[in-house]
């Protein structure tokens, strides 16, 4: 398979954030790249075959170690990880997979920076988002993926999108970094206008569906700063 999603939901509430996120995403477009699931909680998607979802079981893991443990083992050769928190809002966020035949990578800045990690690296060295992130299958991609696996979320001090930014660093993997509108995470991203919108990345989105909110509205809040009202 060439073009393909991936998402990794540990626990049952991200397996149901993971769910809303997926069911937005195919009503709203009519691309369908197929979605592949790493979760500890399969189950829960049992009756998604239709919208072309597979899954793969994966033991509970302490913080944020699930994501680096998993994206190497995607079976696409060129992938869009995505948290589960996001909102896929039309067919266009599924360009950048033209990129990732120049690119190993592309990503958003992360509007807080977290350098903590990134020490003996420039200052002026971005740190990039980690949830939402193109790569493909090329050896440097794999390369990053297995030093992004030792990530430790134990140590003081740390980030697992700094550590992936420093791995990207260092070991001179060509990234592509992509305009903010393909990881919108509020008011801090510059998102010029709602049309410009391509994902939406914000634990407030799916608050909003339940209080009644349409995808329209929401994107509207999101590009005109008022996400949190």
């Amino acid at each position: 398979m060439n073009n393909g999603i991936i998402y990794i939901a540990d626990g049952l509430g991200l397996a149901g954030q993971c769910m809303q996120s997926i069911k937005t995403m195919r009503t709203r477009g009519k691309v369908h790249p197929p979605i592949h699931v790493f979760t500890t909680n399969p189950e829960v998607f049992e009756d998604m075959e239709a919208w072309k979802v597979t899954t793969e079981r994966i033991e509970p893991k302490p913080g944020l170690a699930c994501k680096p443990a998993s994206m190497g083992k995607t079976p696409f050769k060129r992938s869009l990880f995505l948290d589960t928190d996001t909102m896929v809002l039309n067919d266009l966020a599924f360009e950048p997979f033209r990129i990732l035949d120049r690119f190993d990578f592309a990503l958003c800045h992360a509007p807080t920076r977290g350098f903590s990690v990134m020490r003996k690296v420039p200052n002026c060295v971005p740190s990039w988002n980690s949830g939402v992130v193109f790569f493909n299958d090329s050896e440097q991609a794999k390369k990053v993926l297995r030093q992004y696996k030792r990530f430790k979320p134990t140590a003081p001090r740390t980030s697992d999108q700094a550590h992936l930014s420093n791995v990207l660093w260092k070991t001179k993997t060509p990234t592509f970094t992509l305009p903010p509108e393909w990881n919108c995470r509020g008011r801090e991203s510059g998102v010029p206008t709602p049309a410009m919108l391509r994902i939406i990345h914000h634990q407030r989105i799916f608050k909003l569906l339940k209080r009644g909110l349409t995808v329209d509205e929401i994107i509207r809040r999101f590009a005109t700063n008022q996400q949190g009202q």
